[in-house]
């Protein structure tokens, strides 16, 4: 069910890979009907690869290098703002482990007359290595390339999100799984709404 807004909404979903940003992000444009844009499958899309294709696997190499990844960005959110001039909310899930990117769509969502909020997802670093390794056995089941080593090359240039940044930010735990993270999001996106709605 969509959720009633009379701004369109710019909801990034970011966090360190297996932190369950991709499964929040789905959940969030299910039950409210809006479109999401996916990192890992833009980033596919741009290197000629189907999503269930296997790309490189090296942290900031071939297309995971800072280049490639400038240029992921700039494709979501030009997917994002078409939505977003639209008068249409859009949900992006993706690490947004630097500044300069979360500012580039807060820009954009201000531009287009839009709310840009960041849910950030974490989790404990043994529910992440519990994650990736079901996922590497079930490779099939997602379209990141991402593994353990990936995460710990992560965690070591992770762009702390500061206070001041122009997103609205929240830290959104899900290592209490799947039905309480979806809840928690939920409940701040809904005093979120509410706060603007009442000019707070």
């Amino acid at each position: 069910m969509a959720a009633v807004n009379a701004r369109p909404r710019l909801i990034a979903v970011a966090g360190l890979i297996g932190c369950g940003k991709s499964t929040l992000a789905g959940e969030l444009s299910r039950r409210w009907g809006i479109h999401s844009v996916s990192s890992d499958i833009t980033r596919k899309g741009l290197a000629g690869l189907t999503p269930d294709q296997r790309g490189d696997r090296g942290y900031e190499e071939g297309m995971y290098s800072p280049a490639f990844t400038d240029k992921t960005y700039d494709a979501m959110l030009g997917e994002a703002r078409i939505h977003m001039e639209r008068g249409a909310s859009v949900v992006v899930d993706a690490s947004f482990a630097r500044a300069r990117h979360r500012a580039r769509f807060a820009g954009v969502a201000g531009d287009a007359g839009a709310d840009a909020w960041l849910l950030e997802c974490v989790s404990t670093i043994d529910e992440t290595r519990s994650r990736l390794a079901r996922r590497a056995e079930r490779p099939e089941t997602t379209p990141s390339d991402a593994r353990w080593e990936t995460y710990l090359s992560q965690r070591t240039t992770w762009e702390h999100i500061a206070d001041d940044e122009p997103l609205r930010h929240a830290v959104i735990d899900s290592a209490s799984g799947r039905h309480e993270t979806v809840r928690e999001a939920l409940a701040m996106l809904l005093r979120w709404t509410a706060e603007n709605s009442t000019g707070r």
